[in-house]
This record gives C-alpha cells, sequence and structure tokens, in this order.
C-alpha cells in the first residue's frame, strides 16, 4: 500500500499547487473537494487490488478522526481566532467547511499507511517518527497551499511562511499518534476498540494543540512578563 498511498499524497500536492497557481485557482474550496475525490482513487484501488481485512477498520477510524477533528478546528477559529475559514465560500459544519472532515480523514489514511509500511521495511523504532516526519512535511506545505488556493488561512500567531508554527509542532505529535495508532489495527480489532481510539486521538488532537499553542504563542508572553489574552478565557 506504500505506492498506493504515495500517490495519493503526490496527487494533492499537485492538485494543491494547481489550486494555488494555476488552472483551479480562484476556485476556493470546490478545488478542494476535487483534490479530496483525485486522492481517494488511488487508496481505494490500492485497497480493491490488495484485499485486508484491517481496511474496513483503517476507513472506520480515519473517518470518525476526520469528525472529531472538527473539534480541534473549532478550537483553532471559535478560541484562539487564528484561523479563518471564510475564504473558502463553502457550507459548514460547526466552524469548518463540510470538507474539512474528508481531508481530515485522507491525511491520516496517508500517514498511517506510509507509517506502517516504514516499520514493515524498517522496524518498528521507524513506525512513529516517519508518522510525525510525514505530517509536519505535509502540514508544512499544505498550510501555505491553502492560503494561496483560498482554503483556509492563519493569522494572528508565529508564522514560517503561511505555516503557523503552533500548528506544525501539533502535527508532530498528531503524526506520531496517527501512526502509533495504524500498529494498534488490526483485523482482531472491534467496533468498540476504534471507537475508542477515535475517541483517545480526538482528545490527543486537541492536548497536542494546546501543547503546540501554549509552546508557541503563550510562553514566550509569559516569560515577558505580559499576560497573555486568552489567559482569562483559560483560567476563568
Amino acid at each position: 500500500m506504500f505506492i498506493y498511498a504515495a500517490c495519493s499524497i503526490v496527487i494533492g500536492i499537485v492538485g494543491a499547487w494547481l489550486s494555488g497557481s494555476g488552472p483551479l485557482k480562484g476556485l476556493a474550496g470546490t478545488s478542494a473537494v476535487v483534490i479530496n475525490v483525485a486522492c481517494i482513487l488511488p487508496l481505494a484501488a490500492g485497497m480493491w487490488r490488495h484485499p485486508d481485512k484491517r481496511w474496513a477498520k483503517l476507513i472506520l477510524f480515519c473517518v470518525g478522526f476526520g469528525v472529531v477533528e472538527l473539534i480541534a478546528d473549532a478550537l483553532c477559529v471559535e478560541v484562539t481566532k487564528t484561523l479563518d475559514y471564510s475564504v473558502a465560500r463553502s457550507p459548514m459544519i460547526l466552524s469548518s467547511p463540510w470538507w474539512m472532515p474528508v481531508s481530515w480523514a485522507l491525511v491520516a489514511c496517508q500517514v498511517m499507511l506510509i507509517s506502517g509500511a516504514t516499520a514493515e521495511r524498517f522496524g518498528e523504532k521507524w513506525r512513529v517518527l516517519s508518522g510525525a516526519g510525514l505530517a509536519f512535511l505535509l502540514l508544512a506545505f499544505h498550510e501555505d497551499a491553502a492560503f494561496r488556493a483560498d482554503w483556509w488561512r492563519y493569522q494572528d500567531c508565529f508564522m514560517v511562511g503561511k505555516a503557523p508554527v503552533y500548528v506544525l509542532l501539533a502535527e508532530l505529535l498528531i503524526g506520531g499518534m496517527l501512526a502509533w495508532i495504524m500498529g494498534q489495527i488490526s483485523t482482531a480489532t472491534g467496533p468498540k476498540r476504534i471507537t475508542a481510539m477515535i475517541l483517545l486521538t480526538g482528545l490527543g488532537t486537541v492536548i497536542a494543540g494546546m501543547i503546540g499553542f501554549g509552546t508557541v504563542e503563550v510562553l514566550p508572553v509569559l516569560f515577558r512578563g505580559q499576560p497573555h489574552p486568552l489567559m482569562p478565557f483559560l483560567f476563568k
């Protein structure tokens, strides 16, 4: 499945470039939908050509992960107020465009499949490292692409290019967590355990975001002896 996941990633990268600089530019959220569909195709082909009972469990987990990520998005939009989805011009679910759960599910599937293949080839010690590294690189690229393609944009936070540093730090933690979860999924994994994994990962994502935001945005302000604007909200 490594090849199929890699193809899905390449399609996403090319599609993001076309949306920001090529013929898809100006379509905003519509181009995100087109790319999501295109990225699903190689993954579906791989699972069809290489049937494995684990794939159904993986898909269930990734879909659930995409849904619970709406909470993390809402925190970025409504609490930290650093994330703006209005540029996407798409119908919303809570604070996110309707296609964001699919995007999150795709990223999770790509990271989990690549990290799983890496662990099989080079050993378990590389599972979490490869997942964290891949998530970091993917999101670093897509944050910049999203700005150019009018999918979303960040504001009022420390940035490298168009990528918020606190999100990149959070993605390192989330990628490692997804890779670890992939190692726990087997043909014997039941629906109850999958549900527990989804909830655990959703909570872990929120905690990763808090760690990233606290480390990059809050602590430096406090070290300078100044109150952070979010401190009354966080500790009221």
